[in-house]
């Protein structure tokens, strides 16, 4: 999969997680899925690598695009 110039998703079947989150971490990947294939969690950033990896949705890091900074520093009198 990492000879590809996409990575949007990627999915790792096993019965040892531990295993699964290790093989998650080496893949080049803006979503790993670990035993199933079809959740995007609304709480996560849904996002890709390289060719894919054009913006961010879903999750705080979602709003990003959408917001600009900006502070104000009042005194009261």
């Amino acid at each position: 999969m990492n000879d590809s110039d996409l990575g949007l998703t990627a999915s790792v079947w096993t019965s040892d997680l531990e295993v699964g989150e290790e093989l998650g971490n080496q893949l080049e990947a803006g979503t790993v899925f670990v035993n199933r294939s079809d959740y995007p969690d609304p709480h996560l950033a849904w996002t890709g690598f390289k060719n894919s990896g054009r913006g961010v949705s879903l999750g705080p890091f979602g709003f990003t695009f959408f917001t600009k900074l900006k502070s104000h520093h009042i005194k009261a009198l």
